[in-house]
C-alpha cells in the first residue's frame, strides 16, 4: 500500500521531525526518499481522480442509455393502466383486479371488464391515452400429460400432469395475434375473438395464460412490452406477475452522449496498453506496481474486458433497435406498420443483458475506486478494517450460517402456508430481513401462535442479540485498530491533494522559477552535501530564495517524506525487533539534534 520503501530505508519509516515556529530539520538522506515519494504521490492521486471522473462518466452515459425518469413514466402509467387498475371490493358494478385473479373463471371476467377499456381510450386504442398500441398478443400454454399413480388411476380415473413452476420454459398451443389491423376493431370485437379463445384457458391441461401489449409513447420516444402471465401452479393455486419492459427508440437522443463514450473507450484504451506494459516492461511502470497490490491489478483486467463486453453487445443492441424503429414505422400510418412482436421481445431480453452489465460495470468501477485509495491509510480505512475482519470471522461465520439454516428449516417446516417460508431461499430472505426489523409477525402467527412465539423469540434472541451483535462487535474492533494504527502518522488527506494541485497548476512550475524547483537544483549542485541535517536558513541561503519560500519548501519536503507508509502486520506490533530498536535511537537522537537547534536560536536571541 503506498510506496514500499526498500530495506535501507525500512529503518526511517516512524521518523517524525518535530516543528518548531522558528526551526524545521530535515535529514540529507530522506530527500532522495521525498522526491520519490512526492512522484508516487502525484500518480496516486491522478490515479483516483481518473477513475473516479471515469465512474461518474459511466453513471452519466447509463443514464442517458436508460433515461430513468422518462422509462418510469412509461412504466408507470401502463403498470397503473393494465396490472393495478380495477378494484379489491367484489360486487355487480365493481371490475376484478389482475392481483386478484383466483380461478379461471376470473380470468375473462378481468378480460372483459378490466383489460379491454383500459385498452381503449377516447374512441382510440390506446393505453393510459399516451401510448399508442402497436401489438396485443394472447398466448395459451400446456402441461405435458404423465402417467399417474397406478393405484390411484384404478380408483379415480384421473389424469395427472407435469408440475409448472414461474418461469418454466411451456409449449404454446393457442395464439391470438391482433396486430396489422387493429385499428379499424371495436370493442366487441376483440371480445368476441378471445371468447372464442375461452375453452383453451378452461382445459386441465392449460399451465398459463399470457397477455402480450406492445407499445410506443411518441412523447417519450419508447417501446413498451408489458406482459401479463396468468400461471396454473400445480397445487391448484393461480399465480399472476405483470411485467413492463421499456426500451428507448432513440438511446442518443442527449447530444454529449457520443462525446462520454469516446471519453470512456479511450480511457479503458489506455488502461489496457498501461497493463499490457507492466507485464512487458514492468520497470517503466514500476510506481503503479509499488503503489498497488496484485488483487486490484488483476481488478484492472477484469474491468477492462467487462466494459468491452458492455460495448460491444450495447453497439448490437443499438443496432437492432434502430433497425427494428425503422420497419416499424416504415409507413405514417400506426395502422399499417410492420410490427414484430418476437423481435421486440429478442430485445427486450438483450436490453436486460445491457442492464445488467451496466451494473456489474458500475460495481466494479467502484471496487477500483478502493484499489485507487490504497496508498493512503485514511483512504483505505474501508478495505484494511473488511481484510482484517474477514480474518477474524473464519469460524464465526460457519456458527452463524449453519444456526440461521437452522431456523430457516425450522421455519418452513412450521410456516409452509406462509409466503415466507414456502420455500428455502424465501426463508433466507425472511430470516435475514428478520435481523434488520423487516418481519411480519403476525403472517407467522396465524398459522400456529404459540409455534410462532416460540420460532420468533427464539430466533432474534439467538440470532439478533447474540450472533448478530458480536459480528458487529468484530467488525469495530477491526476498526478501531485500523484507525489508532492510521493515526501513528498524522496525515490529511485534504492537504497533501491541495499541495499536489497546488504544484500541478503552479505556472511556475512551467518555467522551473518555483521554489521546489530551485530547492531541487540546489540539491543536484551538491549545495547540501556536507550537512546532515538541513534547516530552513540552510535553504534560503544555499538555494537563494526567502525566508517565507524556504520555510514553505521545507513543510512540503516533510509532507512528502511523512507520506511513506509502511503498514505493520499484527506479528510486528505485538513484539519489538531490532528494527523498530534501531528506529527508536535514531528518533532520539534527532530530538537532540533538533533541541540543539532550539537553544542556539534562543541564544542568539
Amino acid at each position: 500500500m503506498g510506496l514500499k520503501p526498500t530495506e535501507s530505508t525500512r529503518l526511517l519509516v516512524d521518523f517524525e521531525v518535530e516543528a518548531h515556529d522558528s526551526v524545521l530539520a530535515l535529514r540529507h538522506d530522506d530527500i532522495p526518499l521525498a522526491m520519490q515519494a512526492r512522484s508516487a504521490l502525484r500518480f496516486n492521486f491522478v490515479v483516483l481522480t481518473l477513475r473516479t471522473l471515469v465512474l461518474f462518466f459511466f453513471a452519466t452515459m447509463t443514464t442517458c442509455v436508460f433515461p430513468t425518469k422518462d422509462l418510469y413514466l412509461v412504466e408507470r402509467g401502463l403498470s397503473s393502466a393494465l396490472i393495478t387498475s380495477g378494484s379489491d371490493t367484489i360486487n355487480d358494478q365493481s371490475t376484478m383486479k389482475f392481483q386478484n385473479i383466483q380461478t379461471k373463471d376470473d380470468i375473462m371476467s378481468w378480460a372483459n371488464d378490466t383489460l379491454i377499456p383500459s385498452l381503449f381510450d377516447n374512441d382510440e386504442w390506446r393505453v393510459a391515452s399516451e401510448n399508442v398500441i402497436l401489438d396485443l398478443t394472447i398466448n395459451v400454454t400446456k402441461r405435458n400429460v404423465i402417467a399417474c399413480n397406478v393405484k390411484m388411476h384404478d380408483t379415480w380415473g384421473s389424469i395427472c400432469y407435469d408440475n409448472v413452476d414461474v418461469g418454466d420454459d411451456l409449449t404454446v398451443t393457442e395464439n391470438l395475434l391482433i396486430s396489422k389491423h387493429f385499428r379499424p376493431l371495436s370493442v366487441d370485437g376483440i371480445r368476441d375473438a378471445m371468447a372464442n379463445k375461452q375453452n383453451e384457458w378452461m382445459k386441465e391441461e392449460t399451465a398459463g395464460v399470457i397477455f402480450q401489449i406492445i407499445t410506443y409513447n411518441g412523447n417519450l420516444n419508447a417501446f413498451a412490452r408489458t406482459r401479463l402471465t396468468i400461471s396454473y401452479q400445480s397445487g391448484g393455486y393461480i399465480d399472476t406477475n405483470g411485467e413492463v419492459i421499456v426500451i428507448p427508440s432513440n438511446p442518443y437522443s442527449v447530444t454529449y452522449q457520443k462525446l462520454l463514450d469516446f471519453c470512456i473507450l479511450s480511457y479503458f484504451a489506455g488502461t489496457l496498453i498501461f497493463l499490457i506494459m507492466i507485464f512487458c516492461c514492468p520497470k517503466w511502470c514500476h510506481v503503479y506496481v509499488q503503489a498497488y497490490s496484485t488483487v486490484f491489478v488483476w481488478l484492472d483486467w477484469v474491468v477492462v474486458f467487462a466494459v468491452a463486453l458492455f460495448y460491444m453487445i450495447w453497439t448490437i443492441v443499438y443496432y437492432e433497435i434502430q433497425t427494428y424503429t425503422e420497419v416499424t414505422f416504415a409507413e405514417k400510418h400506426s395502422g399499417t406498420a410492420n410490427v414484430n412482436s418476437d423481435r421486440l421481445q429478442e430485445l427486450a431480453t438483450m436490453m436486460i443483458r445491457v442492464r445488467f452489465l451496466a451494473i456489474t460495470v458500475m460495481l466494479l468501477l467502484t471496487m477500483r475506486i478502493f484499489g485507487a485509495m490504497e496508498f493512503h491509510p485514511n483512504l483505505n480505512v474501508v478495505t484494511t478494517t473488511i481484510l482484517k475482519s474477514i480474518h477474524k470471522l473464519g469460524a464465526f461465520s460457519c456458527v452463524f450460517i449453519l444456526t440461521l439454516y437452522g431456523f430457516v428449516v425450522a421455519g418452513c417446516l412450521s410456516f409452509p402456508g406462509t409466503l415466507q417460508f414456502s420455500n428455502y431461499a424465501r426463508g433466507f430472505v425472511t430470516c435475514i430481513n428478520m435481523l434488520f426489523g423487516d418481519f411480519d409477525f403476525e403472517s407467522i402467527a396465524q398459522v400456529n401462535f404459540p409455534l410462532a412465539v416460540v420460532w420468533y423469540f427464539s430466533a432474534m434472541a439467538l440470532l439478533f442479540l447474540i450472533l448478530f451483535n458480536l459480528l458487529l462487535a468484530v467488525v469495530l474492533e477491526s476498526y478501531n485498530d485500523v484507525t489508532m494504527e492510521n493515526a501513528r502518522h498524522n496525515r490529511s488527506v485534504l492537504w497533501e491533494f491541495w499541495v499536489v494541485t497546488r504544484e500541478y497548476f503552479n505556472l511556475a512550475r512551467l518555467f522551473g522559477c518555483d521554489a521546489e524547483s530551485k530547492f531541487l537544483r540546489a540539491v543536484q549542485a551538491g549545495a547540501f552535501d556536507r550537512l546532515e541535517f538541513i534547516t530552513e536558513e540552510d535553504v534560503a541561503v544555499r538555494a537563494y530564495m526567502s525566508p517565507n519560500s524556504a520555510k514553505h519548501v521545507m513543510s512540503t519536503i516533510l509532507l512528502y517524506r511523512n507520506t511513506v507508509y509502511t503498514p505493520k502486520k499484527e506479528n510486528d506490533v505485538k513484539s519489538i525487533t531490532n528494527e523498530d530498536m534501531i528506529a527508536k535511537i535514531r528518533r532520539l537522537e534527532d530530538t537532540v539534534q533538533q533541541l540543539v537547534f532550539a537553544l542556539q536560536d534562543k541564544q542568539y536571541v
